[in-house]
């Protein structure tokens, strides 16, 4: 950072296993893919899978990089099957700070549960009773596509919403100077 232009070797690690993140959550389907997706969150998406202390080290080391994807990632509304509404950056212009837990049973998992998917419209009750009004305001002015679709993963912090190692490095690094006493604790 003085000048001499070397990269923070662990930001650049991080980076780069933010990028295979970045593949299992846009590319489930890919053999690698497919592999760890049975083996570790065969009933979820990577965002939500556990990572236990039995894992293997390579799974340990992308798990890492969640927090990272989890600062650069915007989630498109498509049909809302795989937003979850606590965690996911899908609300323009909010990033929850800290989701509301321990959850309550009646509370939505998905952003799905908070459509009306015969009318295409918002359950307002539903947005109102669990946002505060300006969120709630900010949710129903999202438009809900009129045709079934896939949400869409977008890389906010890159130009093109495409995911890039270094857009990736940019926001590691502010994530290790924001710690430069504990180079351990990153992002």
């Amino acid at each position: 950072m003085g000048g001499l232009n070397i990269k923070s070797s662990a930001a650049i690690n991080q980076a780069l296993l933010a990028k295979k993140a970045w593949e299992l959550l846009t590319s489930p389907s890919s053999l690698w893919g497919r592999l760890m997706k049975n083996k570790y969150f065969p009933n979820s998406n990577f965002l939500s899978a556990n990572c236990p202390s039995t894992a293997s080290w390579d799974w340990k080391s992308v798990c890492s990089a969640k927090e990272l994807i989890r600062k650069g990632l915007f989630v498109k509304l498509g049909n809302g099957s795989s937003i979850d509404p606590w965690l996911n950056f899908w609300i323009p212009d909010y990033h929850p700070l800290e989701p509301p837990f321990p959850l309550q049973r009646e509370a939505p998992r998905m952003v799905l549960d908070l459509i009306d998917v015969h009318s295409r419209s918002w359950k307002r009750d539903l947005v109102f009773h669990w946002w505060p009004p300006d969120v709630a305001f900010r949710i129903i002015s999202i438009p809900i596509p009129i045709f079934q679709a896939e949400d869409k993963y977008i890389w906010v912090s890159s130009s093109t919403g495409e995911f890039s190692v270094s857009s990736a490095y940019s926001i590691a690094i502010k994530g290790i100077i924001q710690h430069p006493h504990r180079p351990w604790l990153r992002i």
